[in-house]
């Protein structure tokens, strides 16, 4: 079974269509990521110290980079549910749970990929320097003159980020929230395309991004909880509850709940359906 199992996700890793889809997502990734970090030298020498921690965790407070990432996302599951030519053939052999299974599996891998990779990236365009697990001067400058910076920096940051959290908090958080928002989209347009509703999903998906921007950018504050999207920007996620921004552990464990509801989903799908293809 975990032969067969790895045999499916490596034919879908192979496949011309998904291969092509992934190489863009990448390059967009390294494109968007110049777009917002560009100036990130010249802003090193006008601050006049280097970052000492990835900035990865505090782009997201850009609510527009956040939008266009996730498009891109939506643009990496695109071909859900990765029906090729030989498809048919593979889950004849395999069986259709652990076929569907292992498109799951395939799902939730690229979802690592694509925020680890966005991570290098964000490393080379504005490099760091291995602090001491503090924030350091760099980052401090930026929450406390972010008017100064503004036409070199995109990057917001609120002042009690800082105090609330430390860095490598913060890039666990992130990243984990990115891995479940990434999951959670490659899930919906894969159950989406199981209903024939392809189309719908992805208009949803942009539906929620943009509800999530539109949120942070006009502070609706009681929009911060039921827009997922929003659960990655930094400034509003607190360690403790205040009844105003979001708390870290609810938003990891509604992702989750939501993660793990859509597979289910999927999985009651594709056994109600007599054929695959319907």
């Amino acid at each position: 079974m975990f032969r067969k199992i790895i045999r499916i996700i490596r034919t879908a890793f192979l496949v011309k269509k998904n291969r092509q889809l992934i190489m863009l997502t990448l390059l967009f990734e390294i494109i968007l990521s110049n777009m917002t970090l560009n100036h990130g030298r010249e802003l090193i020498e006008r601050i006049g110290f280097y970052p000492e921690c990835n900035a990865f965790s505090l782009i997201w407070n850009d609510t527009f980079f956040m939008m266009l990432f996730f498009f891109i996302v939506i643009f990496a599951f695109s071909n859900a549910p990765f029906r090729e030519r030989v498809s048919s053939y593979v889950m004849i052999r395999s069986g259709k749970r652990l076929y569907v299974l292992a498109h799951v599996i395939y799902i939730s891998i690229l979802s690592f990929i694509i925020p680890v990779f966005l991570y290098i990236v964000n490393a080379f365009f504005l490099p760091y320097r291995q602090g001491n697990g503090e924030w350091g001067q760099f980052w401090g400058a930026i929450s406390q003159n972010s008017e100064v910076y503004a036409d070199l920096n995109y990057i917001s940051l609120d002042y009690r980020v800082l105090w609330d959290f430390t860095p490598k908090e913060t890039l666990q958080h992130i990243m984990f929230i990115c891995f479940l928002l990434c999951f959670m989209t490659g899930l919906l347009l894969y159950l989406a395309a199981l209903h024939g509703k392809k189309k719908i999903g992805i208009i949803f998906i942009v539906s929620l991004v943009t509800m999530s921007r539109i949120s942070v950018f006009y502070r609706m504050f009681r929009l911060y909880w039921v827009s997922p999207f929003t659960w990655i920007c930094l400034n509003i996620l607190t360690p403790e509850n205040n009844g105003i921004l979001v708390n870290v552990f609810y938003a990891k464990a509604m992702l989750c709940m939501i993660d793990v509801i859509l597979v289910i989903g999927i999985f009651i799908t594709s056994y109600k359906k007599r054929s695959y293809y319907e």
